[in-house]
């Protein structure tokens, strides 16, 4: 008999299914039978054993064959987050404020444990009030450190100091020409549409998809402080206290960690993507009730026609249902029906 290797994870989209490889971060799209069926049992069922899928299988190393009896031998991996940390992401936005008020902020984040810390420099930020917010901390802070800021100041900046120290560096507002030269490990653009999902951006290994399965990977354990001290959700979100008032308690508070327990799952659309575990999504999941939520803004993929924007036969996520705030995104099944027989049709 053959079964799925323990380390496969077979998901169902709406249109296909696909199997994530948590060995070596590879996947491979499979008809969405096979999907369900692996769902169900990691036995491969005789009845779907053709000679072609047999091979596509085993050539892959998705399979292996066994006997009855050591079935038990190989259990299937479930995969599971373990929390290491009091934040995963600490976004703080800077603004030419007084230097003691980033002093007390940097000093109040200090009490938790924290993976990694971002710096959002705003457009007017003075070059030495920069330099002394960088240098500050490289010397106090003992985690990956991020910077945003525009690619003018970069310069200025990478004139008067090394940023090695920085592990990672993001620039806006830049030529063409520079853009470039900013694609690396180290460096990226961020330009207007830097949210938007594309296949290059797909991602996920064993602790990525455990985090996926029930939380939201991109404001999961999140915490931002905008220029005035203010503490919220994400960027765009309403203030929830000033930072002095940031205790281990908003650890548990329901209202400041909502965000944080969104999961694909609970998001129309996205629920029905087979890309959804390998997806870091920037957009504010809007809500609908405690286990229901939709955005206001359209992925670039459709999972119902298994189409990224700009492929040809590619048509909106809008034209294949409808929208509603009460209701959210309701799939039209006779329509999309309608449309992969156009699209795909041999």
């Amino acid at each position: 008999m053959w079964i799925l290797k323990g380390n496969c994870i077979s998901i169902v989209g709406y249109n296909r299914g696909i199997i994530y490889n948590l060995f070596d971060n590879s996947y491979y799209f499979i008809p969405k039978t096979f999907a369900k069926m692996f769902q169900k049992s990691a036995v491969f069922n005789k009845k779907l054993q053709s000679e072609d899928s047999l091979n596509f299988f085993k050539d892959n190393k998705l399979i292996i064959e066994i006997s009855k009896n050591q079935i038990r031998q190989f259990p299937q991996v479930t995969p599971e987050y373990i929390n290491k940390n009091d934040f995963e992401h600490v976004v703080i936005e800077i603004c030419n404020q007084n230097i003691e008020t980033i002093d007390l902020i940097i000093k109040k984040i200090s009490n938790f444990k924290i993976k990694s810390i971002e710096f959002i420099f705003s457009d007017n930020v003075e070059l030495d009030f920069a330099l002394t917010i960088i240098n500050k901390i490289n010397l106090e802070l003992n985690i990956a450190k991020v910077i945003t800021l525009k690619y003018d100041l970069f310069l200025r900046i990478s004139e008067k100091i090394n940023l090695n120290t920085i592990d990672y560096v993001k620039t806006y507002s830049c030529s063409e020409e520079n853009k470039l030269n900013l694609q690396t490990s180290k460096y990226s653009y961020l330009d207007a549409n830097y949210w938007k999902m594309n296949e290059t951006k797909l991602f996920f290994n064993f602790d990525f998809f455990a985090e996926a399965i029930s939380y939201h990977v991109k404001f999961n354990q999140m915490i931002f402080i905008d220029k005035n001290g203010n503490i919220k959700q994400n960027p765009l979100g309403n203030s929830v206290c000033n930072y002095m008032k940031l205790n281990k308690n908003f650890l548990t508070n329901n209202i400041f960690t909502e965000l944080w327990y969104v999961s694909k799952e609970k998001c129309h659309v996205c629920k029905n993507c087979e890309f959804r575990y390998m997806c870091v999504d920037a957009r504010i999941p809007l809500k609908i009730n405690d286990n229901e939520y939709y955005f206001k803004e359209e992925c670039t993929y459709n999972p119902y026609i298994c189409k990224w924007q700009g492929e040809e036969g590619y048509v909106p996520v809008e034209e294949c249902g409808t929208y509603g705030k009460e209701t959210g995104f309701v799939p039209d099944k006779e329509k999309i029906e309608k449309l992969n027989q156009e699209i795909w049709k041999e």
